[in-house]
């Protein structure tokens, strides 16, 4: 008989860690055709059967779950958990986890309660830059950011009123910094460009970035209808060709 848990009662042992770490998937989808709420919240933490199967990495339990319908969006209430399942995701770089999610609808802009950190954010704090694709493709904002009035060891660390793009500027994730600027620009409306980091010297660094094909940088020039001589600065932003 499945147990239904409750603060007080025993939970299901399909929502513990442990459980789900080691469990078959025919273990959990027996306990789901039993009649097992998926949504039922383990009294110790706070947290459901769809995140604990997130934190262990089981994609195939993740899978069933949320196939049986578990709430995408759930947000513990301890602060010390993560949010949401997304949010978790995102965290560590599970890229399979988050396209299920997506996919099955959970809210892209989700946010953590005293942060305010979106999947995005996460993600490109953590430097997943597979995630952030992922995100991205999914319809993600490139131009939100965490709270202002972040708590104190956010402030601290520079974290508050943060950008992807500003995460991925401040920890030097330069592939990431292109991609993100190619969404900000669609964001706006804009052409896709690329723009000139630091170290770049000439449109073949760019080619390179963007296209792995040095020989590329002429197609970039003529777009741009460049003239011979015209110098370039970092920061300076240009029309790219299509792949």
């Amino acid at each position: 008989m499945v147990l239904i848990g409750t603060a007080t009662a025993e939970v299901n042992p399909f929502t513990r860690i442990a459980f789900i770490q080691k469990a078959f998937p025919t273990e959990v989808q027996a306990a789901i055709d039993a009649g097992w709420d998926v949504n039922e919240i383990d009294p110790r933490f706070g947290e459901t059967a769809l995140i604990n199967s997130i934190r262990v990495k089981r994609l195939d339990i993740t899978r069933l779950l949320i196939e049986a319908d578990a709430d995408l969006d759930y947000h513990p209430p301890r602060k010390t958990s993560f949010p949401a399942a997304l949010l978790l995701a995102s965290y560590k770089g599970n890229v399979e986890a988050a396209r299920l999610l997506l996919d099955a609808g959970a809210d892209i802009e989700i946010r953590t309660e005293t942060s305010g950190y979106t999947p995005l954010l996460y993600a490109a704090m953590n430097y997943h830059t597979d995630v952030v694709q992922v995100l991205l493709d999914h319809g993600a904002d490139p131009t939100v950011r965490t709270y202002k009035d972040a708590p104190r060891y956010e402030r601290k660390y520079r974290r508050a009123n943060m950008s992807a793009r500003d995460f991925a500027v401040k920890y030097k994730f330069r592939d990431m910094v292109d991609l993100i600027d190619v969404a900000l620009f669609a964001w706006n409306g804009q052409p896709k460009r690329g723009c000139l980091h630091v170290e770049d010297k000439r449109f073949s660094d760019l080619a390179v970035r963007h296209f792995g094909d040095r020989e590329r940088w002429r197609e970039i020039w003529e777009l741009n209808d460049m003239k011979k001589g015209q110098s370039i600065m970092t920061g300076d932003c240009f029309l790219l060709p299509e792949k």
